[in-house]
């Protein structure tokens, strides 16, 4: 009978450490953090995100750093500051006047996506509200656009111009530049 528990308690063993093996080896290949950094680095950032959509989100963020020449660990690090990574969308009560002078309070967006982009730089670059609002993958391209000229615009300061994304004015713009540092 003692034998028959020491055989149990044996494949007990063997069985818990195959499968720790099995799990590390196959996170190992299907996540590799040299293949895929910006994949880990968004996981990093925000371990309980599906896997599955920080692949999608990492597979964007990389095509378009890429074509944009922006550097994706900045955008991480601002969509981090802005949503937490998040496909979200800033709501506020606005008031709507007629030519009447009535008026009545509405729910309305004023930032979509990931990376806030705000009503009045949706209006002044044309940007498409809906497909911000609902396509991950527009709403990255976009920010690596909006970045790319952001950062022309502010060229003199350097590898700093990214802060520019936020605000070209100084005190906001170094604000912005301290939050979104936490995220580096």
């Amino acid at each position: 009978m003692l034998d028959h528990i020491k055989i149990i308690i044996m494949l007990l063993i063997t069985s818990f450490i195959m499968l720790f093996t099995v799990d590390t080896f196959s996170y190992d290949k299907t996540h590799n953090c040299e293949k895929h950094p910006i994949y880990c680095q968004i996981l990093k950032k925000k371990p309980k995100m599906s896997t599955q959509y920080a692949m999608r989100m990492s597979n964007y963020i990389y095509r378009y750093s890429r074509i944009y020449k922006q550097d994706p660990t900045i955008s991480i690090a601002v969509g981090m500051q802005e949503t937490g990574l998040k496909q979200i969308h800033r709501k506020q009560n606005i008031i709507i006047f007629d030519e009447n002078d009535n008026w009545k309070v509405v729910k309305g967006y004023t930032d979509l996506c990931m990376f806030q982009f705000h009503i009045d730089t949706i209006i002044h670059h044309k940007l498409d509200p809906v497909r911000l609002k609902n396509d991950v993958e527009y709403c990255i391209e976009q920010h690596f656009i909006l970045m790319r000229q952001k950062r022309k615009i502010c060229s003199h300061l350097g590898e700093d111009s990214w802060v520019c994304y936020h605000s070209v004015n100084k005190v906001p713009r170094e604000y912005y530049k301290m939050l979104v540092k936490e995220h580096l």
